[in-house]
């Protein structure tokens, strides 16, 4: 009876406690709820992104998952909007406020337009696959992704790793082929490249930015370095179980001054239209403003 006593006590015990826990998260949900809502209002929406991702792990509900869908929608996140929309969706049930419904199946299609299809072509075919640093399932061939600049990363037994960007454009088809050489015969190269923030490409594979030591395969390739449009370009000969250092400096061509010597130049002269012929022969292009997103404020843990 006495242990019987005590087990009860103890019981008692950590129930209290896991109640006083899952009071917190809720309260501390509540409070970065709030403050997704307000940086949402404000047009902040990375702010608001990490406040209402972070209150989703503490204490998910319908209204932080609809905002959540907003603001993915206003940054063309638009995979992440999709699943928070469709997330609202499970959890309002057949409860949900039909406006609201209405509202969030519009945004679903209207993202769902957005995204760009991609067909992999990565050989060989056993090769581990990451797409933004994302494992892919092996056996897919096409999948959806936000518009915008991508990275794809293969590995496999016995061949030479490799990744490459590739751009997605909203609603487009892209092809993305990747091949694996085999490491069989292989040395190194040390590249040392300056400035720092220098992209580096080897055969026209871009292989990440700053220094860094790449193996590749034996026999001559084309290095190059790239920083704001100038490039610095080696060819070298790599060498079996051997390593080759390289040093490429990224210097800015005489076209980028002349160009700022011309504005400077129209701007002293008072030559406002050769300004504006300059900038009317190099357009800057803007995403439409999209027109003001609804925001949820039910209390939390409402089914609307």
């Amino acid at each position: 009876m006495r242990f019987a006593g005590w087990s009860a006590l103890v019981f008692a015990l950590v129930a209290s406690s896991s109640t006083v826990e899952a009071q917190g998260a809720r309260e501390r949900a509540r409070d970065l709820f709030v403050e997704g809502v307000e940086h949402l209002a404000a047009e902040e929406h990375d702010e608001a992104i990490e406040a209402l991702e972070e209150a989703r792990e503490l204490y998910a509900t319908a209204s932080i998952h609809f905002n959540l869908g907003l603001a993915y929608r206003a940054v063309r996140r638009y995979v992440d909007g999709i699943d928070a929309f469709e997330r609202y969706l499970v959890a309002v049930g057949d409860s949900g406020d039909p406006a609201r419904v209405d509202e969030a199946r519009r945004y679903m299609r209207s993202m769902r337009a957005g995204l760009g299809r991609v067909r992999l072509d990565i050989a060989p075919a056993s090769a581990r696959v990451e797409i933004d640093g994302q494992p892919v399932a092996r056996d897919t061939e096409r999948l959806e992704l936000d518009p915008g600049t991508h990275r794809v990363r293969a590995t496999a037994a016995g061949h030479l790793d490799a990744d490459q960007t590739f751009e997605v454009g909203a609603g487009s088809d892209t092809l993305v082929q990747l091949s694996l050489e085999s490491a069989e015969h292989s040395g190194e190269l040390a590249v040392d490249v300056s400035p720092d923030e220098a992209e580096v490409r080897v055969d026209g594979r871009p292989l990440g930015t700053g220094d860094r030591t790449l193996s590749l395969s034996v026999g001559l390739h084309e290095v190059e370095a790239e920083h704001r449009g100038d490039v610095e370009r080696a060819e070298v000969e790599i060498l079996e179980n051997e390593t080759l250092s390289l040093s490429l400096s990224v210097q800015p061509k005489r076209r980028r001054r002349t160009i700022a010597l011309t504005i400077v130049a129209a701007i002293l002269v008072g030559a406002a239209a050769g300004v504006g012929g300059y900038f009317a022969r190099n357009p800057r292009t803007e995403d439409p403003l999209q027109p003001p997103l609804g925001v949820v404020t039910t209390a939390l843990g409402s089914s609307r």
